[in-house]
């Protein structure tokens, strides 16, 4: 599985990519919103994480471009907001995330996150196969 993380942080685009390996994916980065969209288009990632303040580009705003893609329609994103009662949480959820995670960031719900789509994933795909072979 694909992974796009989308941090300017940079300590937590690197906390995030080494967890995404030890679940056997493949992470790649972006840290900013604009390098998120062209990163999604460049790559087709299965997954994305989002962190919604984003420079350059905020991070529902970016979520709203990829999701004008028919391509990535239903690529489960999940963005990273400040706090649960914050703006960001609602503008990403209006801009079309599939979760939004507060932070600082349980990493413990980011690894089921994953687990979670990565089975989805799977399970997707076997029915593809067995439908198309």
């Amino acid at each position: 599985m694909i992974v796009l993380i989308a941090d300017a942080a940079a300590e937590n685009s690197e906390l995030l990519c080494r967890l995404v390996q030890l679940q056997g994916h493949e992470p790649i980065t972006a840290s900013n919103g604009l390098e998120a969209v062209e990163q999604t288009r460049l790559h087709h990632p299965d997954f994305i994480f989002i962190d919604a303040d984003l420079l350059v580009m905020s991070g529902d705003e970016a979520v709203t471009l990829i999701r004008k893609d028919a391509r990535f329609a239903d690529t489960p994103i999940v963005a990273f907001a400040a706090d649960a009662q914050s703006a960001d949480f609602d503008a990403c959820r209006v801009a079309g995330c599939t979760d939004v995670v507060a932070k600082p960031l349980d990493f413990s719900r980011v690894q089921q996150l994953l687990i979670q789509h990565a089975e989805l994933l799977d399970e997707a795909r076997a029915v593809s196969e067995s439908s198309n072979g």
